[in-house]
């Protein structure tokens, strides 16, 4: 199968960062020199598509930092992390602490998430490769400025422009965009909760008066698709007086879809939701619900219970749900 040689991809680098001193410019190419022998060893196992896809991040992922002003030393030091190999859906996953004693070619293994990234030197905010669990590697959005960093962005709406009333299919696997607003998908969340990696769940909310709030539970973890991706969720750590503790009360409530669930809430409600299995499908938070349009909200609504108490009521116009391992700080 045909590749991409490093050296097609630092031409690229370079033409985009021409604004890098010709220092600078001189490292990168050494380190590609450095790097082409042992990257000649994983030809065959990723197409063409894949690998410039990663060039791609690469590129972006750097000239964010240029824009942001982050040192030559910290984007240089993060470049091999950019180049990690992540299998194709279906393929067998590359175990490459056993991949560097049997042939000693040069394979990173992906973080298990943003916490070990961050510590590891990647303080830019933006899309990588993890693998939880060593089952294999996927793609998240990393929020490595809110709060220390370390964040797993596994929700996030903005203005209600991409339709949350999905299927649980898509709710299985993720939908939308990490650039915009997405779901990162159940299978993905429950990987990265049943670790053995206790984490925390941070929820932060945007009222329709602009006001940012937000709350923290101790842990958060969800079960498998067999038991309905069941809710398991700790207390409320921080803020518990800025707004309600309307997740709390969805404990051990199963996850639903409009085309999968044993109480038909979410036809009523809308979205994919923790609902359980009552028939009167009472809710005290739906991040997932559909916007109301104007003022007026509706069952339906994007929702958590007591928000605010002025005349725009309790539909948040921005969300987002994020974890982090509980011992990072």
């Amino acid at each position: 199968m045909c590749m991409v040689s490093l050296n097609m991809i630092y031409q690229r680098l370079d033409k985009t960062i021409s604004s890098l001193t010709v220092r600078s410019k001189a490292k990168i190419r050494a380190f590609s020199d450095r790097e082409q022998e042992r990257f000649d060893n994983l030809k065959g196992r990723t197409g063409r598509a894949f690998v410039s896809k990663i060039a791609n991040s690469t590129i972006k992922n750097t000239m964010r930092g240029i824009r942001q002003g982050v040192g030559f030393a910290t984007l240089f030091l993060a470049l091999p992390m950019t180049f990690q190999i992540v299998p194709s859906m279906g393929a067998a996953p590359i175990d490459c602490q056993k991949n560097h004693t049997r042939d000693r070619t040069w394979l990173p293994c992906p973080a298990k998430n943003c916490a070990e990234l961050y510590k590891s030197g990647h303080r830019i905010s933006g899309v990588y490769a993890i693998d939880p669990d060593g089952s294999g590697a996927f793609n998240v959005y990393c929020d490595q400025t809110t709060a220390g960093g370390g964040w797993v962005v596994f929700q996030k709406r903005v203005d209600g422009s991409v339709d949350f009333n999905r299927t649980w299919d898509d709710y299985k696997h993720g939908f939308g965009n990490f650039t915009g607003q997405f779901w990162l998908g159940l299978d993905k969340i429950y990987r990265l909760t049943t670790n053995k990696t206790k984490n925390i769940l941070r929820i932060g909310l945007v009222k329709a008066t602009g006001k940012t709030d937000h709350a923290e539970y101790g842990w958060f973890g969800i079960g498998n698709e067999t038991a309905m991706y069941k809710l398991y969720i700790g207390n409320v750590t921080t803020n518990e007086t800025v707004f309600s503790d309307s997740l709390g009360p969805h404990r051990d409530f199963v996850f639903g879809t409009w085309d999968r669930d044993p109480a038909d809430c979410p036809q009523r409600r809308g979205g994919g939701w923790w609902y359980g299995n009552s028939s009167d499908c009472a809710v005290w938070s739906n991040l997932n619900g559909i916007y109301p349009r104007g003022k007026k909200e509706i069952r339906a609504s994007i929702f958590w219970g007591n928000l605010d108490k002025s005349p725009e009521g309790s539909s948040p116009t921005s969300t987002e749900l994020k974890i982090r391992p509980v011992d990072f700080l």
